[in-house]
């Protein structure tokens, strides 16, 4: 039970409430390595699972879509608002659907 909390807080940090801000620079591999280490620091999950994780995020998103959870699970707001901006509402929604899929898909 107290690990499915802490997946709900983890999706919780992806909710997005307003989009605002400018174009920014994304496409970088450390996005993913940052979801990867968050995955491991927030829920405790092992390497090999949060690896899954950054596979399946490889897979799924976009770069831009990357960086946002990124931004999410390291809660720097600067670089959330900024890339909300360049993001449509779907991108917002599969961007914050990543977590609960990749926690179905990976052991």
């Amino acid at each position: 039970m107290q690990r499915l909390q802490r997946i709900f807080a983890f999706v919780g940090v992806l909710v997005v409430v307003e989009t605002t801000g400018a174009p920014i620079g994304l496409a970088a591999p450390e996005h993913v390595a940052t979801i990867e280490q968050e995955c491991q620091s927030q829920l405790g999950y092992t390497p090999a699972r949060c690896a899954c994780f950054g596979v399946t995020a490889s897979a799924q998103l976009t770069d831009k879509e990357q960086a946002f959870v990124a931004a999410q699970v390291v809660k720097d707001q600067a670089a959330i608002t900024e890339i909300q901006g360049t993001m449509t509402v779907n991108e917002m929604m599969k961007a914050g659907q990543l977590m609960t899929s990749a926690a179905q898909q990976c052991p």
